[in-house]
């Protein structure tokens, strides 16, 4: 690597100011020779060999710059004009007497106020002059030289060689001085000195503008720049110094400092303690503003312990403070107590009314969650988030997003197991107040699991997993509700995991089977179609009824190849009644889920192509709730289903919300009649009214009318003197394998004696 030559030093400018011409000539040709050549005869090199001797040896020169004056007055402006033109003197030779104007010391005064680091000779033949006198006029002593005529070349050229390097060499230090409080002003870089005995302090000046402090004053008791420390991080930088005092060590801190605005500023500061001359204590400090630095900092990190949407903190914050939570509550022995709340309705919310409402109503869910907390409590730490843990409480109450519609509450101490309750009681009622979303009310509901250390568990993990296990114990008894952990939990979570293994495998393999349920006509008995349920046959655990494994299918997403399965086997049933020359339609049930799935078109699309039955055959079965609450999608999906030649079937019928105006504009085939209002029909006579209008509405509109879950002799009268079409329940026989239903349904005749 080469190294760079550094460009030639500019000629050194010197001021000569003296009354007599041919002293100036003489200077000129001292310092500059070559500059100027005035001709001169003997007598005049006689004279100037006289006042100053005979330069018998000349030296190697420096280049020089020479300009004369004749007058002070003169001087002061070259001086002047210098300055402006950034072309600053080294050195000025004064003549100490020029007259008639101002003599030479007056002149230095003046070009001293002008220019402080000009090297300054006074040249003088007379012996009378009071050196003490005019170095008090003429400050600083350094920078004040006085030199006698006559006076030998080689004196004026050593004043200007000695002179010139000593103000190159203040001129490069300035420059120094300058880069590096340019540097410091960029990297916001300050330092102090203490003198600890004292209490006495120097800093410069950017440490100035770091504290905001008048940057004319850079001195002062260090109480100065303790003043503009944060109160809650002055013990900490108090307990550095005092360490480094004391150890003669180097000490790094970061702190706060208040600027006079108000607001906060983050410091890094270096301190080193060393032992000066008699032993006595020198302190020198650095500070930085690292402001941004934190800023950033702080930014990542709510990034990383926070969530964007609901600005709690988010599983990863979680996983820390737990730790933390429960290694205090063991140290003190208090109660720890974790809700893991989930919420009810949440996925159909959002895919009825979209991903952005969706995303309200978690903001929504997570304002109310803060407000079920104790008031004292501390939800998040934004201001430390440096520090995810610990705390700045003992006792906190925070509030975690773990995920989706899963959120955890974790009590850091409860007195009382009833603590905990009343917690969970009071998210409850606040998440059963409705949210209002175009124009409607929307109720989302939790089930909440309960968790307590020590009790259910002594680590974050176990904690997790028994809070979870309990969530679940609430969905199964009914939701919108709490439950606490127990042991057999463990035991029912154990074997609601083997059993979605179980399923999983079980829809791979061929375990499932349909059994099929007959539909009968209410006019003459006979059998009109059949709904395909599913069963399943455990090689373990024998037959499992559809309660059990369908809501596990529903929560996993098993739901939907669960649901292709039924739809192909289906298809394959009505195939092969079909080529035997009995076409039987088949219903099937499609799920909230399947509902929503984008390939359920491409499926019955492609069962259809493998199986080349009549579309009509098969019928799919939509609960009304599914097709009331995304009108958009419903219409599309339905349309698509028509369009393809299937039967169209709305299930579970008064149960939902639909409005008359929708429910006409479906293109839909049959109404079923929920089981819900049959079960009734002898003891409510409101049962039976809705009953009445429904199948009225129903045939008004052209529908096939089916009541299920029909079981006695006398709901099936009620129904059929009210006009409905089509029954099936327990009355004429719950669902059957195929082989059994063709035995006993296929063969033509009435299946039910129907009151005239």
């Amino acid at each position: 690597m080469t190294t760079q030559p550094e460009p030639p030093a500019s000629p050194l400018r010197v001021l000569i100011a003296d009354d007599e011409a041919v002293i100036r000539e003489s200077y000129r040709d001292i310092l500059a020779p070559n500059s100027s050549k005035t001709p001169a005869g003997d007598k005049f090199g006689a004279m100037k060999a006289q006042l100053f001797g005979a330069d018998t040896q000349p030296a190697e020169r420096p280049q020089i710059e020479v300009v004369c004056c004749e007058q002070a007055e003169q001087a002061v402006d070259a001086v002047v004009q210098a300055l402006a033109a950034g072309q600053p003197f080294a050195v000025a030779f004064l003549d100490i007497r020029m007259p008639p104007g101002k003599d030479g010391v007056w002149a230095a005064e003046q070009i001293r106020a002008l220019d402080p680091d000009i090297e300054i000779v006074i040249v003088t033949a007379y012996s009378d002059v009071d050196p003490q006198e005019i170095a008090a006029r003429v400050p600083p002593v350094d920078k004040l030289l006085y030199l006698q005529k006559p006076f030998h070349p080689h004196e004026v050229r050593q004043c200007v060689s000695s002179l010139g390097a000593k103000w190159r060499g203040a001129q490069s230090l300035r420059k120094n001085q300058v880069r590096l409080e340019t540097a410091q002003r960029i990297a916001k870089f300050g330092y102090w000195e203490l003198d600890p005995q004292t209490g006495y302090a120097w800093w410069s000046r950017e440490l100035c503008n770091v504290f905001g402090l008048p940057v004319d004053h850079c001195s002062g008791p260090i109480q100065t720049l303790w003043s503009r420390i944060h109160p809650d991080d002055e013990p900490q930088v108090q307990v550095a110094i005092n360490r480094a005092v004391r150890e003669r060590t180097a000490r790094s801190l970061e702190y706060r400092i208040r600027a006079p605005d108000g607001s906060e500023r983050y410091i890094r500061q270096e301190v080193i303690a060393t032992d000066a001359e008699d032993n006595v204590c020198r302190m020198i400090g650095a500070v930085q503003d690292v402001t941004e630095r934190k800023v950033m900092e702080n930014q990542i990190r709510h990034l990383a312990y926070f969530d964007q949407l609901t600005e709690l903190p988010n599983r990863t914050f979680l996983t820390k403070h737990l730790t933390y939570v429960l290694s205090q509550a063991k140290r003190y022995e208090r109660t720890v107590a974790l809700l893991y709340v989930d919420l009810d309705n949440f996925k159909r919310i959002n895919d009825t009314f979209g991903h952005s409402r969706g995303d309200d109503l978690l903001r929504e869910v997570s304002v109310r969650l803060k407000a079920c907390v104790r008031e004292s409590d501390v939800v998040t730490h934004a201001s430390r988030p440096e520090r995810p843990s610990p705390m700045d409480k003992s006792g906190t109450d925070t509030i975690i997003r773990f995920g989706g519609d899963e959120f955890i509450v974790l009590l850091s101490e409860v007195a009382h197991v009833q603590d905990a309750a009343r917690v969970a009681r009071r998210i409850i009622r606040a998440l059963e107040v409705p949210v209002r979303f175009d124009a409607t009310d929307v109720v989302v509901g939790a089930s909440i699991g309960i968790a307590l250390y020590p009790n259910d568990g002594d680590t974050d993990e176990v904690l997790l997993k028994n809070a979870d296990a309990a969530m679940y114990h609430a969905k199964e008894n009914g939701r919108n509700n709490f439950q606490f952990y127990t042991e057999t939990l463990n035991a029912t979570a154990f074997e609601r995991l083997s059993l979605e293994a179980d399923l999983r495998h079980a829809i791979e393999t061929d375990e499932l089977i349909l059994h099929y349920q007959p539909k009968i006509s209410v006019v003459d008995g006979t059998v009109v179609g059949a709904e395909a349920l599913v069963r399943w046959h455990h090689p373990e655990l024998g037959m499992v009824g559809p309660g059990e494994f369908i809501p596990i299918a529903e929560e996993t997403g098993l739901i939907v190849p669960l649901g292709e399965f039924v739809l192909r086997t289906a298809c394959n049933q009505i195939k092969q009644w079909e080529d035997a020359g009995v076409r039987m339609p088949i219903s099937i049930n499609v799920s909230f889920r399947q509902f929503r799935d984008q390939s359920l078109i491409s499926q019955a699309r492609q069962a259809l192509a493998a199986t080349g039955i009549s579309p009509h055959l098969l019928e799919i079965e939509f609960t009304e709730s599914a097709v009331m609450e995304d009108t958009r999608a419903s219409d599309r999906l339905l349309a698509e289903l028509k369009a393809l030649g299937l039967s169209i079937s709305l299930d579970d019928f008064g149960t939902g919300y639909s409005s008359l105006s929708r429910l006409k504009r479906l293109p839909i085939d049959i109404l079923k009649i929920d089981q819900s209002f049959v079960s009734d029909l002898l003891t409510s006579a409101d049962d039976e009214a809705i009953v009445t209008a429904i199948i009225a509405m129903a045939h008004h509109m052209k529908l096939t009318v089916v009541a299920e879950g029909v079981e006695t002799q006398a709901q099936l009268d009620i129904l059929s003197h009210h006009g409905c079409d089509i029954m099936q329940g327990y009355l004429v026989s719950p669902a059957v394998p195929p082989g059994e239903f063709e035995s006993r349904f296929l063969n033509g005749e009435s299946q039910l004696e129907v009151a005239v």
